[in-house]
C-alpha cells in the first residue's frame, strides 16, 4: 500500500490511514500469516516506526524518485535485500 501525503495528508495521518487499511485488508482477505509492506513518500518518527515493526508491517520511504530506504529492515529480511541502497 502506498499512501502519499502530498498536499493533503500529513506523515502521521498518512500513517494512520495505512496501518488501518493494511490490517483490516490482512484480516479481512487473507488467511494466515501475511508479510505486509507500507509505503511513505516521507520520514516516519521512530515510535510509528516501532508500532509498525511489532505489527509485522515493513515501512518502505521513498526519498526521491526511484530511491527507497527500509526503516525496519528486521521485520522482513526479502524487502530490506529488495530496497537495500
Amino acid at each position: 500500500m502506498k499512501i502519499t501525503r502530498e498536499h493533503w495528508l500529513q506523515i502521521d495521518q498518512a500513517f494512520r490511514s495505512s496501518i488501518g487499511q493494511l490490517l483490516d485488508y490482512a484480516h479481512v482477505q487473507c488467511e494466515g500469516p501475511v508479510k505486509l509492506i507500507m509505503f511513505l513518500d516521507d520520514d516516519l518518527d521512530a515510535s510509528r516506526v516501532e508500532l509498525a515493526s511489532k505489527l509485522g508491517i515493513s515501512v518502505v520511504v521513498e526519498k526521491t524518485h526511484g530511491h527507497y530506504t527500509v526503516c525496519n529492515p528486521k521485520v522482513n529480511k526479502r524487502v530490506a535485500a529488495i530496497f537495500r541502497t
